[in-house]
């Protein structure tokens, strides 16, 4: 039979802060009420034998005390010394002569008896002061011998005063007893102070306990350095306090020691500002030792009030290969898009004259098909040797055809065959964007044209679009190529950006001419030949 040991059950955190909390206010609150009391008990006994002397002394040199013990008067020493002792509130006051016959005591039945511990009596025959705790007729006490001396300086009797060591006991007790309701009181507001300091911390760990927050942690290191962009966390106090390994790669460091509780604003002046005005900033250029990224930053905010800011960026040059690829691709499939829409046309004439049983109509449709495109290809294929680029200028003019737009390519119009592939995709990013631009432009117009060319002349390759639209307003002209404008909605306004930054990439550049109500003509000049690995060799 196998044993099944249950696990204990870790506490929770608050649970185990109001614990120990109350075990701290519980040890603190006996601690003191201990010292508190021992020191009360002892204080009472100070003042009390301070009390008791203060009485002998008084009464030692009483003239009614002295003139009694000398015969000289015949006042009752015993309703005296108990006047004194009422007055007084001590346990009992006592005159001996010099042979300890008591001349008063508090029980009428032990006046003109000797005192009852010689012994302890002795030393105040001699003339000394002294306190003796002792067991007499009434009880274990506390009393105070003080000698008394007549007028010329001889003793002659001893005053005993003293009280019961059960009445400083009580006396203790009751000041005690407030020692004690002081530490109850203690508890209970440690109790009260331990629960809601255990629920605060609880608030401010949003509930969450320490095994919890350690995996939290282990979570969001692994995704901060499995991530491939550069991500930097600051706290309130405007200080870096996460850094990741991509991010120290772009920034130039080597370890986060470097980083880690440094100014934001002495490396990443852009957070810092995003966290001032507590707007998030999108795509905003920071420049890392000759480096330069797009980084979006972005205020950590909590009731109003930024705790803090993030910033993820990544390579712009890495970004822009990432655009140029997309691109490409977007402009591949829209070509295949529009050739198979145009083919699934002309198939479905083709599928309709067969029902029909039109065969010679179907065979001069087929015959013309053949011969159109034959001659268009063989057009392109002839002044296009790039069979990438021809490809896609086929697919422009079948999207074309499908828009009732008629694209015009220049007769004149050659590219060679020895272009690298790289510049291949930069050219057709180029020309599609160009070419979208200008369907763009056409809608509403009548008679639609769109005119292409592209050729190399004197080392450079020269490439034009043009359109018969409604042409481009000149305050329009200015800003048409910045990042994000566009007049046909929000997220758009990228194609015109990235074309630039192409031409740019390839030291290249592009001049619009435009004319309101007479089109619009982009030209794009490549400085082929000097370009660096742009020629096949």
């Amino acid at each position: 039979m196998k044993l099944h040991q249950k696990e204990s059950r870790a506490w929770k955190l608050q649970t185990l802060v109001m614990c120990l909390v109350f075990m701290v206010v519980l040890i603190s609150a006996l601690a003191t009420a201990l010292f508190i009391s021992i020191y009360v008990t002892k204080n009472e006994e100070k003042h009390l034998s301070e009390k008791i002397q203060a009485i002998a002394r008084v009464t030692a040199n009483s003239t009614v005390v002295i003139q009694s013990l000398q015969g000289k008067s015949e006042v009752d020493i015993q309703r005296y010394a108990n006047e004194i002792r009422a007055l007084s509130d001590v346990g009992f006051v006592v005159v001996m002569d010099m042979d300890l016959i008591r001349k008063s005591h508090p029980l009428s039945e032990e006046v003109g008896q000797s005192f009852f511990n010689r012994e302890d009596a002795k030393e105040s025959l001699e003339g000394k002061e002294y306190f003796s705790i002792e067991e007499g007729p009434l009880g274990m006490g506390m009393r105070v011998f003080t000698p008394v001396y007549d007028e010329r300086d001889e003793q002659i009797g001893v005053v005993v005063v003293g009280v019961s060591l059960d009445t400083v006991e009580s006396l203790a007790r009751d000041s005690r007893k407030y020692v004690y309701i002081g530490a109850i009181l203690q508890l209970c507001l440690g109790a009260i102070g331990a629960y809601y300091l255990s629920c605060y911390m609880k608030r401010k760990l949003y509930g969450l306990e320490p095994v919890e927050i350690a995996k939290l942690l282990q979570e969001r290191n692994a995704m901060i350095e499995s991530a491939k962009e550069g991500i930097i966390g600051v706290n309130e106090d405007g200080k870096i306090a996460v850094v990741s390994g991509e991010a120290l790669k772009l920034m130039g460091f080597e370890r986060k020691e470097e980083l880690v509780g440094q100014p934001i604003d002495d490396h990443m002046p852009s957070l810092a500002k995003a966290m001032r005005n507590g707007r998030s900033e999108e795509n905003v250029e920071q420049v890392f030792n000759h480096r330069t990224v797009l980084a979006n930053n972005v205020p950590i905010m909590h009731k109003g009030k930024v705790i803090g800011g993030l910033s993820v960026f990544k390579d712009k040059t890495d970004l822009q290969d990432m655009a140029d690829q997309l691109t490409g691709i977007k402009l591949y499939t829209e070509s295949l898009r529009a050739q198979s829409h145009e083919f699934m046309n002309k198939f479905h004439v083709i599928l309709g004259l067969a029902h029909l049983k039109k065969y010679k109509e179907m065979s001069r449709y087929i015959e013309n098909l053949v011969e159109d495109y034959e001659a268009e290809k063989g057009f392109i294929v002839k002044r296009i040797k790039n069979p990438l680029f021809a490809g896609f200028l086929l697919g422009k003019l079948s999207k074309a055809r499908e828009l009732g737009i008629q694209l015009v390519i220049n007769e004149d119009s050659y590219m060679p065959s020895d272009i690298k592939e790289e510049l291949i995709h930069d050219l057709i990013r180029i020309a599609g964007n160009l070419i979208e631009n200008a369907f763009d432009a056409l809608d509403g117009v009548k008679g639609k044209r769109v005119f292409f060319s592209i050729g190399v002349m004197d080392g450079e390759m020269v490439l034009e679009v043009s359109d018969n639209g409604r042409g481009i307003p000149e305050e329009i002209a200015e800003v048409i190529f910045q990042k994000g404008y566009s007049t046909k909605g929000v997220d758009r306004g990228y194609g015109l950006f990235l074309t630039k930054q192409s031409i740019d990439k390839l030291n290249g550049t592009i001049e619009l001419k435009t004319k309101p109500g007479a089109g619009t003509l982009f030209t794009v000049i490549l400085p082929l030949w000097h370009a660096e690995g742009v020629m096949d060799k």
